[in-house]
């Protein structure tokens, strides 16, 4: 997988997804504020989060 985005000049979408294995959205600490918090977690093939 690695070999294939060696020389590139931008990531596409389907290099993103190759390496991406899931994302996690929460809940946000305080709904229907614009300045909270809110945790994401992104889950890579070959490494841990």
């Amino acid at each position: 997988m690695i070999d294939k985005c060696r020389d590139f000049d931008a990531m596409t979408t389907t290099m993103l997804n190759g390496f991406v294995e899931k994302i996690l959205v929460h809940e946000q600490d305080q709904e229907g504020r614009q300045d909270t918090r809110q945790e994401v977690e992104i889950y890579f093939n070959f490494v841990e989060k």
